[in-house]
């Protein structure tokens, strides 16, 4: 019986060496590759078919998002990926303006975080709350001029900032001084465990 090293396929190059233990990614990309190529699933990776394929796949990831098990995960994953990879993009560019729309989409997505942690559970009984909540952070880091992050920013949460600033600086003064009086204490019984020792 030949090994896998020397398997070859009818449609690609030979399949890439394993140890068995699990599934590399080079085996994924080959087997991808491999079925791409196969004449029976050919025609639908054409430039033809390509809009169909995305429409396809947009349609079957808001059905899953309605009915499926992991859209909690799904949406989380939308909301953090792409945005944390263009946040560490705009950190290492040169220009200001795109570090200050992540950094305003971030505190959208905090305020929204926080709102969904005591709404989130009832509202996920409803049908559409994973596909909405997907929506709602695609337009929150879309591309536009009405960019949903900039809006609610704007009109929500400024306004609301500039309308209770004295007293949220007066609670994050006493935060801060709780945490500096906890970190002195820890630093206290720290530097006492290493004596003990």
């Amino acid at each position: 019986m030949a090994s896998a090293s020397e398997k070859k396929t009818k449609t690609g190059p030979k399949e890439p060496e394993t140890d068995g233990t699990y599934l590399h990614i080079d085996h994924v990309i080959w087997l991808v590759n491999d079925f791409a190529k196969d004449e029976r699933v050919a025609w639908l990776f054409n430039n033809e078919n390509r809009q169909a394929l995305k429409i396809s796949g947009l349609l079957f990831l808001a059905v899953y998002l309605i009915f499926g098990h992991l859209a909690q995960l799904i949406s989380n994953l939308v909301g953090f990926l792409y945005p944390a990879y263009c946040s560490v993009k705009a950190l290492e560019s040169s220009t200001k303006a795109d570090d200050t729309k992540w950094l305003t989409y971030w505190v959208v997505f905090a305020t929204f975080s926080l709102i969904d942690t005591f709404s989130g559970f009832i509202l996920s009984w409803l049908p559409f709350y994973w596909l909405a909540k997907v929506l709602f952070l695609v337009w929150c880091f879309s591309s536009s001029d009405f960019n949903g992050s900039t809006v609610i920013y704007n009109k929500v949460i400024l306004p609301f900032f500039k309308k209770h600033e004295k007293k949220i600086d007066s609670a994050m003064g006493r935060v801060d001084r709780v945490v500096a009086s906890a970190s002195r204490e820890a630093e206290k019984i720290t530097e006492n465990i290493r004596t003990d020792l």
